[in-house]
Order: structure tokens, then sequence, then C-alpha cells
């Protein structure tokens, strides 16, 4: 239990993110919310027929994003295979994006340059 409050910490406030849960933070250059990313994201839930229903969650958020990862990781696992090119597509273009972007600028903010 520990641990997950520890990992739960990185992205709940009160006062300060250590880790944003939205993707065009890590995307934009001035990391700004509701930039490019949001709306490839957005986009690229229609391709598939979904959207996040809900206002008050941004569907460039970290739990969407895993979740739909997850919802077509089922789907192939159950033989539907125009979901795998899909899935492979937002994998590259979305959660590993942030995961370099979030790798690089860490780097660059602790000043090893």
């Amino acid at each position: 239990m520990e641990k997950m409050l520890g990992i739960y910490r990185l992205f709940i406030g009160p006062y300060r993110l250590v880790c944003s849960p939205w993707e065009s933070v890590y995307i934009s250059p001035n990391r700004l919310l509701m930039q490019g990313a949001y709306g490839q994201v957005i986009e690229g839930y229609g391709q598939m027929g979904l959207a996040v229903n809900s206002p008050q969650i941004m569907a460039d958020h970290t739990g969407p994003e895993l979740n739909f990862a997850a919802l077509m990781g089922e789907k192939i696992r159950l033989g539907d295979e125009n979901f795998r090119e899909a899935a492979w597509k937002f994998r590259r273009n979305h959660l590993e994006r942030r995961a370099l972007a979030l790798d690089t600028r860490n780097f660059l903010e602790r000043g090893y340059t």
C-alpha cells in the first residue's frame, strides 16, 4: 500500500504535480493543456468508435489513454485484427512519445546536460 501511495502522489497535488497526467503537457513546448496531443488523442479514439463522454475527464489524461490501450489489447486478444495496427500506432504516437518526453524533460530539468 505504501508503494501505491507513493505512485499516486506523483499525479495528485494539492500544491504541485510531480508528474502531470496529461499528455499535452509533455508534448507542447510550453507545457500547456489541450494542445496538439489532446486533439490527436480524440481523433484516435474516434477512429475506433470511442470517445471520452465526460467533460470532467480530458481525453489525453493517463487514465483514458491506458484504458483505451487496454481495450484495444482485449479486442486483439479476442481476434479482432482491425485493432492491431491502430493499437501500435496509438502506442507509438502517444504512450511512447509521452514516456520519452517525460524522461527527457526530467533529465534536462535536473541539469544532466
